[in-house]
């Protein structure tokens, strides 16, 4: 559901525009990696972009919307055929927490395009949406890891366990074998008493990490 709702935020702020090309990159640990895309831009889906120079740098560094008129007279623009046809181009910033965590990125071929006011605004309307749909996504993610792993280790909990065993016990079902191994910690309790539970506690976590 997320990937269909970003996908067509994507399609429809390019509609919005007449823009015949564009991506969504989400940035993690210093890479921009293509997610979303449309028109010959979709040959980049699951590839790295250089954060080094060009308007998505600009991007990273401001926080605000890159936009260039004449792309092939811009010293920073790309080079190759996939960017030799491209006249202009813009790529707005994806936030979350007022940190760059994405781009969304336009681009028109052939006939050098003039953005009006109104439709950088709305286009700024469209960054804002796909903003919040990656923090409600997160969001989901860590409400999804505190429910399946315990808060003192961050170990997979219980609950975790469950889920596991009942895909397990689903591929006994087509003829498949497995193994339950159990491990139990002797005279934990007398750890707690004697040293306090902060001395059980990294007991606990040094095992688990051995483990």
């Amino acid at each position: 559901e997320f990937d269909v709702q970003m996908q067509s935020m994507l399609d429809s702020a390019l509609e919005l525009v007449g823009a015949s090309d564009g991506y969504i990159a989400l940035i993690e640990n210093g890479r921009a990696m293509v997610r979303y895309a449309q028109g010959n831009r979709e040959m980049l889906i699951g590839k790295d972009l250089t954060t080094e120079g060009g308007l998505l740098a600009g991007v990273l560094s401001t926080g605000m919307l890159q936009y260039v008129e004449d792309y092939q007279g811009y010293e920073g623009r790309r080079r190759g055929a996939l960017w030799n046809k491209q006249s202009t181009a813009g790529v707005l910033p994806l936030k979350r927490e007022n940190k760059v965590v994405g781009a969304l990125s336009i681009a028109w071929k052939d006939n050098i395009r003039q953005l009006l006011t109104d439709e950088i605004e709305m286009l700024q309307q469209f960054a804002d949406m796909a903003s919040l749909a990656l923090q409600g996504a997160k969001l989901r993610d860590e409400l999804s890891h505190i429910a399946y792993h315990d808060i003192l280790t961050d170990f997979p909990n219980r609950a975790s366990l469950a889920e596991k065993l009942k895909q397990e016990l689903k591929k006994l079902e087509l003829g498949c074998s497995g193994v339950v191994f159990y491990v139990d910690l002797d005279d934990l309790k007398g750890i707690n008493d004697n040293f306090g539970h902060s001395a059980g506690d990294r007991l606990i976590i040094t095992t688990g990490e051995a483990i």
